[in-house]
């Protein structure tokens, strides 16, 4: 099953970007945490506020997964890869460390840390 709170990942949540807060934005961070973003929210947290370290999360997570578009904005187009890649992850455990300035994935799919 997609999704955290609400139980299901919604390709039909509105956009969401810098200024956007409550139960939605909530939501995308715990999405993002679930796929191993978390820790650029650094000592925000998942606090429904969407500030610049939930951007940044979004751009990374944009970047990472070759959207054409990397703006920091979640429109329909990053719900679409957000929600199904929830969907793919949920059978498996990613964890991502940072180290130094530089991200290490571990997770069911991976052999080892890249």
């Amino acid at each position: 099953m997609q999704g955290t709170a609400s139980g299901i990942c919604d390709l039909n949540s509105p956009i969401l970007r810098i200024g956007s807060s409550g139960p939605k934005v909530q939501e995308l961070q715990r999405y993002l945490t679930q796929l191993g973003y978390g820790y650029l929210f650094e000592r925000d947290g998942i606090d429904g506020k969407f500030g610049p370290a939930t951007q940044n999360a979004v751009n990374t997570f944009q970047q990472e997964n070759g959207l054409d578009l990397v703006d920091g904005i979640i429109g329909p187009r990053t719900w679409d890869v957000l929600c199904n890649s929830v969907t793919f992850n949920s059978a498996t455990t990613t964890t991502r460390l940072r180290i130094s300035g530089k991200t290490y994935t571990y997770g069911a799919d991976k052999s080892s840390l890249q």
